[in-house]
């Protein structure tokens, strides 16, 4: 049985908990923006912070982002490289 550090078990809970606020913020702002027809104001904000939180989550919980998100950041950098040239 591995035991952790623990900063490396205090990242990880942070990690989950910024993943579940994540997700709640994002279900939040697509549920009122369905109610009201836009997302504007708060809940803009709401759901911004809702979006990184989701993409930093998983980071410090997993120790990875998102493979779709990695794989569409790879995909782009190597377009402008190619791009450049």
């Amino acid at each position: 049985m591995t035991t952790l550090a623990p900063i490396a078990r205090g990242r990880k809970y942070l990690g989950m908990a910024l993943t579940i606020i994540g997700a709640i913020l994002v279900a939040y702002a697509i549920a009122i923006g369905g109610l009201t027809g836009s997302i504007i104001g708060a809940t803009a904000y709401a759901a911004t912070i809702g979006w990184l939180c989701v993409m930093v989550g998983p980071w410090l919980w997993f120790g990875e982002v998102p493979r779709t998100v990695l794989e569409r950041v790879r995909a782009e950098v190597a377009k402008l490289k190619r791009a450049e040239r």
